[in-house]
């Protein structure tokens, strides 16, 4: 049975859609977060919701202070859950995650601050512009029709965007750079 590891840890659980009926070929993930000096995240297992909506993970042995945190998602739709831990004595987890719609419009991320990077370089200057932004809320928020829009140099070359994620879209148009955004709760930032 592929969901219970040799040492009977595992993740299982129900994924509800949004209309609050089980949510079925939803791709879930359960990632491990180990705690060090510089945490680090990494996926461990991927399975899709059945019919029903449910789930279940087999967990490999783990070493360390280890936590786990299960996201699903379909389309535009992403949800997680808390961390948790596993144990011997605990070695069965149950997670019940509810679909939220993305709630749309810049109104809603909160722009904390910005920050220049000059370096200057033979022919030119390298600027790095990283820009701090929060979602406070407990849903996706999307730019949806209305972008955030960041003016540039018009003589600026070499654009590059440094984006570990997807849900971050850069565009330049002109002498402005559109940035479509799908923003988890959270602290996030932009650099470019």
């Amino acid at each position: 049975h592929p969901g219970v590891a040799a040492n009977g840890l595992k993740v299982q659980g129900t994924v509800i859609s949004e209309n609050g009926k089980p949510a079925g070929s939803v791709t879930v993930v359960l990632l491990k977060i180990l705690m060090q000096q510089k945490p680090t995240i990494t996926p461990v297992g991927q399975v899709t919701t059945d019919q029903n909506g449910r789930f279940n993970i087999a967990v490999e042995p783990f070493e360390g202070n280890v936590f786990f945190r299960i996201t699903a998602g379909s389309g535009s739709s992403m949800i997680g859950s808390e961390p948790f831990r596993l144990s011997a004595e605990a070695p069965v987890k149950e997670v019940e995650l509810t679909m939220v719609k993305p709630i749309s419009g810049l109104q809603h991320l909160k722009f904390k601050k910005q920050l220049l990077v000059f370096e200057p370089r033979e022919e030119s200057l390298q600027v790095t512009e990283v820009i701090y932004f929060s979602n406070d809320t407990d849903r996706v928020i999307e730019t949806g029709e209305s972008p955030f829009i960041k003016q540039i140099v018009e003589d600026a070359y070499d654009l590059q965007f440094f984006s570990r994620q997807s849900r971050f879209q850069g565009k330049r148009e002109g002498n402005t750079i559109r940035f479509d955004l799908a923003t988890p709760p959270g602290n996030h930032q932009l650099l470019f």
